[in-house]
């Protein structure tokens, strides 16, 4: 509660200072009325109760309980979990293009075999039967398949769906025949896929001539039937393509988050949680840190140079205008802050153990601070010299604290790469001791872990013990991008795999229609690759035709999600033309395999009937 927030709670500091950003409230609404009708309820409320200044402005915003886990507009203050709707729309999307890669499989294959039903076509329509029957006919066997595909897909959902649910850390449940909403989608589903995967196939066989078939006149597919299924196959190839070219970039990104520099030491250090930070638990618990000989160093602040524990207020200076304020973030650190976390110090001084004590005296004793700021800050001065800096005065909004600039770091990441690097003070300020940061030895890091937290204990033994892991919290910062990645490999892979078995089906196809050709070709000469290549070559340049449109698709939407990122990579051509030769590569092992095993059988097979 606001009233909680006193000089015991936060170490003598005064309720009014800075900027407070307060928890969500929920309002349940009487029957009949709107929020529309509440907001200017809440405005005389607002005015009447809270008295705002230049420096802290504060309004009350309605926001719909349902409306909290799509929106975004408050996600930075929400407490609980929420989900841009882009994210999904993007994974959906990808599960529908996939879909559709199988349905392409369905109609190039069903295309293909045509000439096959044909004789069976022209007997039905010379029985009596009617287009629209030789139309549903086609359409049942599809529908057939669809419902076969479909139950053993939901057998396959709740089997996997708990795995999945572990990986993305949700509950999303699975009840078929409760839930209306999954019963429509599934039915709709079904529907979709029958005439999306059926009705082509049906209506090119149901146009047949009776009388070209039966006199064995119709030996191949109409070129307009050959003009589809080439496009459809270009297509094919364009989405795995575009998947392929998706992982690969994202992969980049990810490596160039694990390998850019953060301005700070990360490896083997622990953060372990201050739930009473009083000067006295902080002496208690060094005292008893400092005898454990698997810690390296040993650190008492606010919270590690990334951390979730956030302070931000606003600074100014006297030059600057009355009301002109920059925000900066605060991290609270005591003198051997630098040291524990490697960041680099490139002009002036760090804070003494002297300073230090003098920060600690009660608010009443006017207490001293100092502070030491990154080159960031330096820059939204105007100091093109570090150096410049040293001596500057500033007024911090931390209960109005007025200090002078000692030093000056290198710039480090304070939050992920999806942010600029902001302003920074580092100040000596002991109430906010609510971390210690710990590097230990990684040869016996359990060993270490164990007597910390029997240390720890003795201190504060109505608490619980609670540690991390500094670059495990780093890594947290892109749980959803490694989630992304994750999908987009596995899309892919499927992707790749229901493309190859539609190549395998079609390459068969072709093979079997030509196997007299290709026994011709051989009893005059031709070599082994050179029929290879006649097979294949097709399809090579239909892979090249899709690369040509998964280029700019790829391009267009990866850019869109590298913007996101304030650091992020530059794309290059070799991460395109990689992914079209991994897709060459798996279509030409596909088409290869089964044009190898035409072109090496014996020719007499094939022309013994001759």
């Amino acid at each position: 509660s606001y009233g909680a927030f006193n000089e015991d709670f936060i170490g003598g500091i005064e309720p009014g200072w800075g900027t407070t950003s307060q928890g969500f409230c929920y309002i349940k609404l009487n029957e009949g009325s709107t929020p529309t009708l509440i907001a200017p309820r809440l405005e005389e409320f607002h005015a009447k109760y809270f008295t705002d200044t230049d420096e802290i402005k504060g309004e009350i915003v309605l926001q719909p309980l349902r409306d909290i886990h799509f929106n975004q507009a408050h996600v930075s203050n929400n407490p609980g979990y929420t989900i841009d709707t882009s994210y999904l729309v993007s994974l959906g999307l990808i599960g529908i293009l996939i879909l559709v890669i199988a349905c392409i499989n369905f109609i190039n294959l069903a295309t293909a075999v045509a000439v096959k039903k044909a004789k069976e076509v022209g007997v039905r329509k010379t029985l009596g039967a009617e287009k629209w029957q030789i139309i549903l006919q086609f359409l049942g066997e599809a529908f057939i398949l669809t419902m076969i595909s479909m139950i053993l897909s939901i057998g396959l959902v709740e089997r996997i769906l708990p795995r999945f649910n572990n990986f993305l850390e949700r509950e999303i449940p699975f009840n078929l025949f409760s839930d209306h909403t999954i019963i429509l989608t599934v039915s709709l589903l079904v529907i979709v896929v029958t005439l999306l995967a059926g009705l082509y196939p049906s209506l090119t066989l149901a146009r047949f001539n009776a009388i070209k078939v039966l006199k064995s006149k119709l030996t191949s597919p109409d070129k307009s039937g050959l003009i589809v299924r080439r496009g459809l196959v270009v297509f094919q190839f364009a989405i795995a393509q575009i998947l392929i070219i998706c992982a690969i970039v994202i992969s980049s990104q990810m490596k160039y988050f694990n390998n850019k520099p953060l301005g700070f030491k990360k490896e083997h250090l622990v953060n372990v949680s201050i739930p009473n930070p009083t000067e006295k638990n902080i002496s208690a618990l060094e005292a008893r840190l400092q005898g454990i000989p698997g810690i390296n160093k040993l650190t008492f602040c606010v919270g590690a140079p990334s951390d979730d524990n956030n302070l931000g207020t606003s600074f100014s200076t006297p030059e600057l205008a009355e009301k002109e304020h920059y925000n900066v973030a605060v991290k609270a650190a005591d003198r051997r802050y630098l040291e524990t976390y490697g960041i680099e110090l490139i002009a002036g001084r760090w804070m003494t153990a002297a300073e230090e004590a003098q920060a600690k005296k009660p608010f009443e004793e006017k207490p001293s601070y100092v502070l030491v700021v990154n080159e960031a800050l330096t820059s939204k001065l105007g100091y093109a010299n570090p150096e410049d800096a040293i001596g500057q005065e500033l007024f911090v909004g931390l209960n109005g604290m007025q200090a002078k600039i000692i030093g000056v770091v290198k710039n480090f990441h304070t939050t992920s790469l999806k942010a600029e690097i902001q302003p920074v003070i580092l100040l000596n300020f002991p109430f906010f001791y609510y971390s210690a940061g710990i590097e230990i030895n990684a040869e016996n890091a359990r060993e270490t872990l164990d007597a910390i937290q029997a240390g720890w204990s003795e201190v504060f033994p109505d608490y619980l013990f609670e540690y991390t892991f500094l670059e495990d919290h780093i890594e947290s910062l892109y749980e959803e991008e490694t989630r992304l990645f994750t999908l987009i490999q596995v899309f892919s892979g499927l992707s790749i795999f229901i493309g190859g078995i539609g190549l395998i089906g079609l390459i068969s196809f072709i093979i079997v229609q030509r196997m007299k050709e290709i026994g011709v070709r051989k009893v005059l000469g031709a070599s082994v690759p050179r029929i290879i290549f006649g097979l294949a070559n097709e399809f090579l340049i239909l892979e090249v035709v899709a690369f040509l449109i998964a280029v700019p698709l790829s391009y267009y939407a990866l850019d869109l999600w590298l913007n996101e990122f304030a650091y992020r990579i530059t794309m290059n051509p070799l991460q395109f033309v990689s992914g079209l030769l991994l897709s060459l590569l798996i279509a030409g092992l596909t088409v290869g395999i089964q044009s190898y095993r035409a072109a090496a059988a014996n020719p007499v097979d094939a022309l013994k009937d001759e």
